[in-house]
């Protein structure tokens, strides 16, 4: 298992939960360690060491990669 820390505004869930805003770091859990990263204004995505990429947040425009 692996994951990231993301924090700052979650209105789209882009912070890998459903909990809110956060200042503080959330974790969010990944099937393999990340390693690399990117971030918009409502969603993030993370590639995996199993180079399969993640993502969560806002689909709006199809930045998930899932529609």
């Amino acid at each position: 298992m692996g994951g990231v820390t993301c924090w700052g505004r979650n209105h789209q869930s882009q912070l890998g939960n459903v909990a809110g805003d956060s200042a503080a770091p959330m974790f969010v859990s990944l099937p393999s360690p990340a390693v690399a990263i990117s971030v918009g204004e409502l969603h993030s995505c993370a590639v995996g060491q199993d180079t399969q990429v993640y993502c969560w947040g806002s689909d709006a425009n199809g930045q998930l990669g899932n529609s």
